[in-house]
């Protein structure tokens, strides 16, 4: 099988935690926590085979999702293929490369494919342990690397587009400008006294998905997207220190230091565990459990739902806004519609 860093990082996340039978809680900077960890019990990376650990020993034993034992494998010497794995991924200098040397572990373990579907949120579900409650619980986790290029958190499309109304004077002037699309048709517009005016998102699904968060997120995110797309900005904690300092809500300023980082952490993590921007959100997350991270390092770090505050922390310090290809999903150039004149802006989110 031939696969990127990212979906063989999976994979390597997968042996890890089936040899090490526990993950670690990351505290807001990605740092694990010692004495915060979750005893795995069982791991599944879809529906039809779980890997069932022993807690005395390195026996892993295979099972149908009916419960019937396939077969039983000793992962005692398996320290050596996992190193190999996370070394190979380091070092390779290819878009899609093999790891030939697993592919009879993989066969083994009937392992078919090396990431999940990208529908999904849930790339793997674990039955663990929680030792602060004393339950017993399966929950499925996304998995992101840190191995490969940065991971999108969520990805443009014909969906995620904001547009924006401009008014000002010699309006019939403006289309010359989209010889230079995107930042600098923005910063253009609002350095020549051109007004943007949030009209609207692209797709009708997407802005009911954000007002589910809260009914003002469509404007607030409009303005996050005009801040990125008018200055050298992309970090969405510097972002909202800028709205919060504009306070364009006009909010109480006794709420102020709090009130726009908590709507946008709230989104960041609905966006992380479940909302999808075309498809009807009713509040679930899918991803259940929360993320899973393999660091740089190879050390794996889990932010479990449980532990929210650390998890929107994690995300928000560690995500930015990014600028699409323009021209593939139409975007960042001026138009006409009607009588009045528009530009279509994208959302992007990726992990630092």
């Amino acid at each position: 099988m031939k696969g990127n860093k990212g979906e063989w990082s999976e994979i390597y996340a997968f042996f890890k935690l089936l040899f090490d039978k526990k993950m670690y809680a990351g505290d807001d900077n990605l740092n694990i926590i010692p004495d915060v960890y979750y005893p795995i019990l069982d791991i599944a990376r879809g529906t039809e085979i779980s890997y069932t650990l022993n807690e005395s020993n390195n026996i892993v034993t295979l099972k149908t999702n009916d419960n019937h034992i396939i077969k039983v494998i000793d992962i005692s010497s398996f320290s050596s293929i996992i190193n190999n794995i996370f070394s190979s991924i380091n070092t390779s200098n290819s878009t899609t490369f093999e790891l030939p040397f697993l592919n009879d572990i993989l066969l083994e373990f009937q392992i078919t494919r090396l990431s999940a579907s990208s529908h999904s949120k849930q790339d793997i579900y674990i039955k663990f342990h929680d030792i602060r409650t004393g339950f017993i619980n399966k929950s499925g986790f996304s998995i992101k690397s840190m191995l490969g290029s940065s991971s999108t958190l969520l990805n443009a499309s014909g969906s995620t587009k904001f547009i924006f109304k401009i008014d000002g004077e010699n309006l019939s002037d403006l289309k010359s400008l989209n010889l230079r699309p995107g930042k600098e048709i923005v910063s253009f517009l609002l350095n020549n006294n051109y007004k943007l005016t949030f009209f609207k998102t692209s797709n009708d699904i997407f802005a009911s998905n954000l007002m589910m968060t809260d009914y003002i997120l469509p404007e607030l995110m409009s303005q996050v997207i005009l801040v990125y797309f008018s200055s050298t900005y992309s970090n969405i904690n510097t972002i909202t220190n800028i709205i919060e300092s504009n306070n364009f809500l006009n909010i109480p300023e006794n709420y102020v230091a709090f009130f726009y980082k908590y709507k946008i952490k709230q989104l960041l993590v609905n966006v992380a565990l479940g909302m999808m921007p075309a498809t009807v959100w009713q509040g679930n997350y899918t991803a259940n459990g929360g993320y899973i991270i393999v660091k740089e390092s190879g050390d794996i770090v889990c932010y479990h739902i449980y532990d929210k505050h650390r998890f929107e922390n994690y995300l928000f310090n560690n995500i930015k806004l990014d600028t699409p290809s323009l021209s593939r999903h139409h975007c960042g150039f001026i138009y006409m519609h009607g009588d009045n004149y528009y530009i279509d802006l994208p959302l992007q989110l990726r992990f630092i």
